[in-house]
């Protein structure tokens, strides 16, 4: 049994080949997009 930071470094490395292989490539900008929305609104509610 691995260690646990062994084991989350490596689904972090995983994890975004393994989206690349599962969506195809027009989907890709809309997953950034709706990141980038969620970050903005998540620093908006830090701010208040």
């Amino acid at each position: 049994m691995p260690n646990s930071s062994n084991f989350s470094t490596c689904k972090l490395v995983y994890y975004p080949s393994y989206f690349m292989q599962s969506f195809s490539l027009p989907f890709f900008p809309f997953i950034l997009f709706f990141l980038f929305i969620a970050l903005h609104v998540h620093r908006k509610m830090l701010i208040k």
